[in-house]
């Protein structure tokens, strides 16, 4: 816990910013600072410095001084606010305050729409660390709109055809991504690979990120650990055409993931100067991929080519340490209870569950033997049969799949206890 005094000293503040916006008249003397910030102070240096090592009590009661030196020598609008605001944010996540650390951004946000419009740019990395902050509180709808907000910020400034917007999308589809919501993600990576084709130029390096991402949607979809369903909260509609449209689906259709891993590839080959590792990778998931839909011949075809290429490479490179040793690409998640209450959350705890396998040639498990349960109250029964399912991408030796034992496979994932524990 932080201690009072840390806690004091940023609550006052953070009042005093809101106090001091309360009593100002609306038609103030001074002016507003225009454009972004200037270049940090030292003290702005110094906090984050302390953030970096993890201090984060000192942080924050450094963060809160700053703010109250700035108030005490200019005004509660003034932009110089907004660095000590948001690492006073910073420290107050880390430390798990995330009421506090929501306020600061606020604060922090509000002043630089102030300063610089309400759809300005330097808003979003804030933004996104309210959604940060509003997920950890389990607030994911909440930090679903803070997201979407960001990329209407990135619409608003750059239109919908410049290849500014890209890393707003590429932003936004991984956040759909992380959160089970594969089917918008995917919506997003189709459109930032037209974009990127169209104003960038395809082979670009946007491109091929994008065709990443759309890659990992079709593999999700298939091979996720979980996806929640996403409903559709639109109202019904009375065309039958449009019905059709929208609640048809096409069963097994993972095509265009491998067709976009294989593109990936190709744009890689076609570079003049390919990095060779980031080409192995591109490689290796295709290959994974091909392991996991079972076309076992595709898959080791691949495999081979990667080790061939990469021969007379050290033990230490990328290549051989990715096939020197079984890599798990799949293992299903039991489901567990989720706190039905908010005071529920105050019995959440991290669960971790080991076991050993053997890992055969095709990347299929065996022989599961539970190692570790914690905590003890957990029923590991199920977590054991979900091992079965588990598919890992086998280790090669002198370019040979073989047979692995003992490889470890751990399950770790936030546990309800009982009450009565």
């Amino acid at each position: 816990m932080l201690r009072s005094s840390c806690i004091r000293s940023a609550f006052v503040a953070l009042l005093a910013i809101s106090s001091a916006a309360e009593t100002e008249k609306a038609n103030s003397e001074w002016g507003l600072p225009p454009g972004l910030p200037n270049a940090e102070s030292e003290e702005v240096q110094r906090i984050r410095e302390l953030i970096r090592t993890e201090e984060y009590e000192a942080a924050i009661e450094l963060a809160a001084a700053q703010v109250e030196e700035i108030l005490g020598r200019t005004h509660q609008y003034d932009h110089e606010l907004v660095a000590p605001l948001t690492l006073l944010g910073d420290g107050f996540h880390a430390m798990q305050e995330f009421s506090l650390a929501l306020e600061s951004y606020l604060q922090a946000r509000q002043l630089t729409r102030i300063a610089n419009g309400l759809n300005s740019l330097d808003q979003v990395n804030l933004l996104y660390r309210e959604a940060s902050t509003l997920y950890a509180m389990n607030r994911v709808d909440d930090a679903n709109t803070l997201h979407e907000r960001a990329f209407t910020v990135f619409r608003e400034q750059f239109g919908n055809q410049s290849p500014e917007l890209i890393p707003g999308m590429q932003r936004l589809a991984y956040w759909y991504l992380s959160t089970g919501n594969i089917f918008a993600a995917r919506s997003v990576y189709r459109g930032c690979v037209a974009l990127a084709e169209e104003s960038v130029g395809t082979g670009s390096r946007p491109v091929i990120d994008c065709l990443k991402g759309l890659a990992r949607t079709y593999r999700m979809e298939r091979w996720s650990r979980s996806v929640r369903r996403v409903v559709d909260h639109r109202p019904p509609t009375r065309n039958k055409r449009e019905r059709r449209e929208r609640f048809k689906t096409t069963i097994n259709d993972y095509k265009p993931g491998e067709r976009a891993l294989l593109d990936v590839v190709r744009m890689l080959l076609d570079q003049k100067a390919p990095d060779l590792d980031e080409l192995a990778a591109a490689k290796l998931e295709l290959a994974d991929w091909y392991l996991l839909f079972e076309d076992w011949k595709r898959a080791f075809v691949i495999y081979r080519n990667v080790l061939k290429t990469h021969a007379s490479a050290d033990s230490n490179s990328f290549v051989k340490q990715e096939l020197s040793a079984p890599k798990l690409l799949h293992v299903p998640y039991p489901k567990e209870p989720a706190p039905e209450r908010l005071e529920d959350y105050a019995r959440q705890t991290m669960a971790r569950v080991e076991f050993e396998v053997s890992v055969n040639r095709a990347g299929m498990v065996s022989n599961i033997a539970l190692v570790a349960v914690e905590p003890a109250s957990l029923d590991e029964r199920r977590y054991q049969t979900s091992s079965r399912y588990a598919r890992f991408r086998p280790a090669f030796e002198e370019g040979v799949p073989v047979a692995v034992d003992a490889v470890p496979l751990i399950y770790e994932f936030l546990y309800l206890k009982p009450r009565n524990e």
